[in-house]
């Protein structure tokens, strides 16, 4: 069994991070640096991830949209 790479695993934790704090906070109340220091993930990494704050919200919408789906 192939164990994902650590990279898409940080990628899964903030989008998964992205989905709490946009769902308790709202876009507007939800800056990167809040996601990326409950993760513990640097600034840089996550620009590897995601262009924009407005890319990753749009990941982190597909990413909820079809766990809903998938239920």
């Amino acid at each position: 069994m192939n164990r994902p790479r650590r990279s898409e695993q940080t990628r899964e934790t903030l989008i998964e991070a992205g989905i709490e704090q946009l769902s308790i906070h709202g876009y507007h109340g939800t800056g990167i640096k809040q996601i990326l220091d409950e993760v513990s993930v640097p600034k840089g990494s996550f620009y590897n991830f995601f262009a924009s704050k407005e890319a990753f919200v749009a990941e982190v919408i597909g990413h909820y949209s079809q766990d809903l789906l998938n239920q």
